[in-house]
């Protein structure tokens, strides 16, 4: 079909706006690159329990992206599949003005399933740059006292990526369960590796400190005052560094990672309200406060209105007076 004839860089800008997309969104069990359409206009479809909830087409070009072009993209995937919301990625900042006016009015009707979302900086600069911060988020929701570098997240984008791409020529779908198993896997052999390298650093650092006693005790020459002194001087130096330093580093890290980030969970205290769940995550370090809110319905909350009100005992009730 004519959407799997695509030239190369269409299939990668799908699969890296795809791999943005699984941690952008949170209610969504499975989403697929390529999916066989009628007319092969939608390039990423995520579903829940069985519902498509999102239909998108990604669009990259060297020229302005224009109005006529852009309506013309909506139309289009509006007729290829009934979906619950629709979505248009442009890669790229390059619009004409009646482009950006179309966009703009388009985004603020509370009312439209469409949604035009416009990357700004390409692939590097854009997509990339974006996911990263949406990995970061995402991990900061569902496993909050775990720490990432900049590889790791990388490395966690590369696979998910190389795994939509593989099955973008076959019909399966990737899941939740497998987003969160990469995951895991990229952690915990992150967690073997930096045990390893720690083992190997501690080895290195006995064989230097025996070999430090052993030249000062050469060096000293015999003389027992000398030796005695630069003995001294060595243990000092190890009780220092060993007893003092790192006893208060291992004990700073300890307190930091016994707070559990995650203040409060209205999904584990058994909320009220069957429609939204709340997320409160503290940060360790800075003690501020992000809040997530989760749709737990099939269809789409365009507005919350109210308040949250929590009971005295936090940990055990919460109470959602919501106006959906």
């Amino acid at each position: 079909m004519a959407g799997r004839d695509g030239g190369a860089r269409g299939y990668a800008y799908q699969a890296l706006v795809a791999v943005l997309k699984c941690f952008q969104y949170d209610s969504w069990n499975q989403i697929k690159v390529e999916p066989l359409t009628n007319n092969d206009k939608v390039d990423i479809l995520l579903k829940k329990d069985e519902v498509l909830i999102k239909a998108i087409q990604v669009k990259s070009s060297v020229n302005k992206f224009e109005k006529p072009d852009i309506e013309k993209w909506i139309d289009e995937i509006k007729k290829d599949i009934k979906a619950m919301d629709y979505e248009v990625v442009l890669v790229g900042d390059n619009l004409t003005k009646p482009a950006r006016e179309f966009i703009q009015k388009n985004n603020n009707d509370k009312n439209n399933h469409v949604y035009i979302e416009i990357i700004e900086g390409g692939e590097r600069g854009g997509i990339e740059k974006l996911t990263k911060n949406y990995v970061l988020e995402f991990l900061e929701c569902y496993n909050s006292k775990c720490s990432i570098s900049v590889n790791q997240i990388d490395d966690i984008a590369n696979k998910i990526f190389a795994k939509l791409m593989k099955i973008s020529t076959n019909e399966n779908w990737f899941s939740k369960s497998d987003l969160i198993n990469t995951i895991d896997r990229n952690m915990t052999s992150n967690t073997i590796q930096k045990k390893m390298w720690h083992a190997i650093k501690r080895v290195i650092f006995s064989i230097v400190c025996v070999a430090v006693f052993y030249i000062s005790i050469y060096v000293s020459k015999g003389s027992l005052i000398p030796m005695l002194c630069v003995v001294f001087s060595d243990v000092m130096v190890a009780v220092i560094w060993g007893g003092l330093l790192k006893y208060s580093d291992i004990h700073f890290w300890k307190n930091l990672g016994g707070d559990d980030n995650e203040w409060f969970c209205s999904r584990k205290y058994d909320s009220e309200c069957k429609s939204i769940a709340v997320n409160i995550n503290k940060d360790g370090m800075s003690h501020k406060q992000k809040v997530y809110i989760e749709n737990l319905l099939a269809e789409r909350i365009d507005k919350i209105e109210g308040v949250i009100k929590f009971s005295l005992e936090i940990q055990k009730k919460t109470i959602l007076h919501l106006k959906l």
